[in-house]
């Protein structure tokens, strides 16, 4: 069983500011830029987290 610990902050407001602070770029590029500080995120979760961002309106 593997243990997982708690980011301080949730992956879509890491997005977020992510966007904010580099501008616009496609999802290749963002996503390679948060595996830099958030290794265990997956490709899935990342395309989960987007799609609920939009759907949101975030």
């Amino acid at each position: 069983m593997s243990i997982r610990t708690w980011k301080p902050h949730p992956l879509h407001m890491v997005i977020i500011e992510l966007l904010e602070s580099k501008g616009p770029m496609t999802n290749m590029e963002l996503f390679n830029i948060l595996k830099e500080t958030h290794e265990d995120v997956g490709f899935r979760t990342f395309n989960q987290t987007l799609m609920k961002m939009e759907i949101e309106g975030k």
